[in-house]
């Protein structure tokens, strides 16, 4: 696998998955003039944005030093929570 490196400060997950994003697209689709290349500046800022929020979510991953099995462990939980939740409906 390869291995990923923070290349800057970590600082937490609402800059990473909110401010990131919205910073992300007034650069790229607003300052840059995105919008002149039509649907697919619109297409390329969205790819990006994925981009940096896939990005956070390995290095998260990485940093708390979680395997795919722990991953799927922890989904597991939380699968059952909201299934038990509609159930009690």
């Amino acid at each position: 696998e390869t291995e990923l490196k923070f290349s800057h400060k970590d600082r937490g997950p609402l800059f990473h998955l909110v401010l990131q994003p919205i910073r992300t697209f007034l650069v790229h689709f607003i300052i840059k003039r995105g919008y002149k290349a039509g649907f697919a500046g619109w297409n390329l800022t969205f790819i990006q944005i994925f981009y940096y929020i896939v990005k956070y979510i390995k290095l998260s991953e990485q940093k708390n030093a979680l395997t795919a099995i722990e991953i799927e462990k922890r989904n597991d939980v939380f699968r059952d929570v909201i299934l038990e939740k509609f159930d009690a409906k």
